[in-house]
């Protein structure tokens, strides 16, 4: 792989985590399943930084592990490697309630909502990559 794959891969990460932040955002904003305590202007802010963080890490794996991927789809290896890290991200929770149930507790309607969120980023980097992929 070439430096300027993955650069462009997390170019990609980036615009794909930005638009899931605010994605996101809406999508709680409107099923109110997560507790959102501060304003639409930090919570804007936070989610447009935190998004862009988490699409860097989905655009970068799926620049280094795409390639190996069983799937033929640009998308589909995009939602898989995205779904891949968010349960990643998830086994990380279940041990942090394991050690302590009372700050971190465990939340169906989170974890569904959080799966297919994490569907979603795997849909707006997989269109990036393979609009990006047409232009080579």
């Amino acid at each position: 792989m070439r430096a300027s794959q993955l650069k462009d891969a997390l170019w990609m990460g980036v615009i794909a985590g930005v638009l899931w932040g605010w994605t996101a955002l809406g999508v709680d904003y409107i099923t109110g399943i997560f507790q959102i305590e501060s304003s639409l202007a930090h919570n804007l802010a936070a989610f447009t930084i935190g998004g862009a963080l988490l699409g860097v890490v989905a655009g970068g794996l799926l620049s280094l592990v795409g390639q190996f991927l069983p799937i033929k789809s640009e998308l589909l290896k995009a939602v898989a490697v995205s779904l891949g890290l968010w349960l990643l991200l998830r086994l990380g929770g279940t041990l942090l309630s394991g050690m302590d149930h009372h700050r971190y507790h465990q939340e169906v309607s989170q974890t569904i909502q959080g799966f297919i969120l994490a569907g979603v980023m795997g849909l707006f980097l997989g269109y990036l990559w393979k609009k990006k992929q047409k232009e080579i």
